[in-house]
C-alpha cells in the first residue's frame, strides 16, 4: 500500500476550489451525467409538482437529454450507480434486456453493479452482462468461484473523455448476500479496502482522475469519502437520495448537490446521487488540474419534466414495441379495493399501513397449512400505493415488483 508521501507525490494534494478562474479553464474540465436506481422504469413516473400532476422520467425524455449533452457539454461522461434491474414488469417481462437496449442508445460508459442485479441470481445477470457495450465495475464483489460471472465486470474502468484517462470504481453494498440472490458463489468484500486498492492501482498506472460509482448509499458514500484518498468525486445510488436545491414544495432534497466532504488529506471529495427511476438525473462539471487536483466544480441534480427536454421520437417508438406483452398482461383485474391501501415510501418504511397489512394477513393465508403464526413484511417491499376500485396484475407487481415481498429493498 502506498504511503501518504507517495500518495501526494502522485499528485492526490488538492489545491484550493477558490483556484483562479484563469488556473481553472487552464484545466481539464468533465461532465459527470449519472442516474441510479432506475429499476426498470423505462415509462415516466406522474409526479405532483408545485400542486401540478406532472410525467417526469422516463427512457425517451432521458436519451433526448442525453444527445443534447454530447453536444453541448464539456466532456460528458454517462455513469449509472446500479439497479438498473427490478421494479416493473418490464423486469419481468425482459429481465433486464429491455433497459439494456435503451443504455446502448444513451450511449452511457460505466455501470455499477447494485444489489438487485443479483435477483435472479448469477445466471440472468451474466445474460445482461455477455451483451452489454458499456462497461461493468465493482471492486468488491469477488466471483472467482462462480464461472458464469468471471470476467464478465472488472473492478474499475479507464475511459478516455476528451483525450484524458478518467478512472471509474465500482462499489455494491455488501448487503447484497442477504438482500438479493446471488448465491452461495459470490463474495462481497469490504467497500473501503476494495476501493483504496483500486486507487492505488489506478494512480500506478498515471490515471489520477478518479471517480468512484457506488452502490453503498449516501449516509455510505459520506463514510466512504473521509477514509479514501485519492478519489475526488463519489457518484451514488442505492439510498434512492435526492440531493440538490427545487423549488416544488412536494420535493424534500437530503443535502446539497454536490455535497463537499474533506477526506483525511483535508481535500474535498465531491459526493452525489440523482434520486430515483430516472426522475432526475445528475449533472456535475468539474475541472482537474494536470495532477488530478481539483480546480472548479458546479453541478445540478436536473428534475426531468417536460420542460427539461422533449421525448426522443425513435425511443419513445422502440419502448411502445417493449410495452406490447407488458401492456397486456398489466390489464388483467384480478381484485377489488374497497378503499384506497397505502404503500407510499414515507408511510410504509415508517408506520404500519393497511397494505403492509393486507400483504402479511396474505402471506399468513396462503401458509396456514404448513402451521403459520406469524408473518412480516418489511416497508421496504412494499413499492407503490393500490387507489380504491379494480386491482390488475401491473398495479399487484408494481406494488411488490420481486414477487417474494419478504425481501428487503432499498
Amino acid at each position: 500500500m502506498l504511503k501518504r508521501r507517495e500518495v501526494l507525490k502522485a499528485g492526490l494534494a488538492l489545491t484550493p476550489l477558490g483556484a483562479a478562474l484563469g488556473r481553472a479553464q487552464g484545466g481539464f474540465t468533465l461532465t459527470l451525467v449519472h442516474t441510479n436506481d432506475t429499476h426498470a422504469h423505462l415509462e415516466p413516473v406522474e409526479l405532483t409538482l408545485s400542486g401540478k400532476k406532472t410525467p417526469v422520467g422516463g427512457v425517451a425524455r432521458r436519451v433526448a437529454l442525453f444527445d443534447r449533452l454530447r453536444a453541448q457539454a464539456k466532456n460528458p461522461l454517462f455513469l449509472d450507480a446500479g439497479d438498473v434491474f427490478q421494479g416493473t414488469l418490464y423486469f419481468n417481462q425482459y429481465r433486464g434486456l429491455a433497459d439494456r437496449y435503451f443504455m446502448h442508445r444513451a450511449l452511457y460508459r460505466v455501470m455499477a453493479l447494485g444489489n438487485h442485479e443479483f435477483d435472479l441470481g448469477p445466471g440472468p445477470l451474466a445474460d445482461f452482462l455477455k451483451g452489454a457495450r458499456f462497461k461493468v465495475v465493482s471492486a468488491n464483489v469477488d466471483v472467482s468461484q462462480e464461472p458464469r460471472l468471471k470476467g464478465l465486470f472488472a473492478p474499475y474502468a479507464v475511459v478516455v473523455v476528451g483525450g484524458e484517462r478518467i478512472g471509474v470504481i465500482g462499489l455494491t453494498t455488501p448487503d447484497t448476500k442477504e438482500i438479493a440472490n446471488p448465491g452461495p458463489t459470490v463474495a462481497f468484500l469490504d467497500p473501503y479496502e476494495s476501493a483504496q486498492k483500486a486507487v492505488y492501482e489506478l494512480l500506478s498506472k498515471g490515471v489520477n482522475k478518479i471517480v468512484v460509482l457506488s452502490h453503498l448509499g449516501y449516509g455510505e458514500d459520506l463514510k466512504l469519502a473521509r477514509r479514501l484518498v485519492g478519489a475526488q468525486v463519489i457518484v451514488g445510488g442505492h439510498s434512492h437520495t435526492l440531493l440538490g436545491s427545487f423549488p416544488h414544495k412536494e420535493l424534500s432534497p437530503m443535502g446539497p448537490y454536490p455535497t463537499v466532504v474533506k477526506n483525511p488529506e483535508g481535500k474535498d471529495v465531491l459526493v452525489v446521487q440523482a434520486w430515483e427511476w430516472g426522475k432526475v438525473v445528475g449533472l456535475l462539471e468539474v475541472t482537474f488540474g494536470a495532477k488530478g487536483e481539483l480546480l472548479a466544480y458546479k453541478g445540478e441534480a436536473l428534475l426531468m419534466t417536460p420542460e427539461a427536454a422533449p421525448e426522443d421520437f425513435f425511443a419513445k417508438e422502440a419502448l411502445l414495441a417493449y410495452a406490447q406483452p407488458v401492456m397486456a398482461l398489466m390489464q388483467q383485474v384480478i381484485a377489488e379495493a374497497r378503499v384506497d391501501l397505502v404503500g407510499e415510501r414515507a408511510v410504509v418504511r415508517r408506520r404500519e399501513s393497511n397494505l403492509g397489512n393486507l400483504i402479511a394477513d396474505g402471506m399468513l393465508w396462503k401458509t396456514k397449512n404448513a402451521g403459520t403464526q406469524i408473518a412480516l413484511q418489511n416497508g421496504g417491499g412494499i413499492r407503490a400505493s393500490i387507489p380504491k376500485g379494480p386491482i390488475t396484475v401491473g398495479k399487484v407487481y408494481e406494488v411488490l415488483p420481486s414477487g417474494t415481498p419478504w425481501w428487503s429493498w432499498t
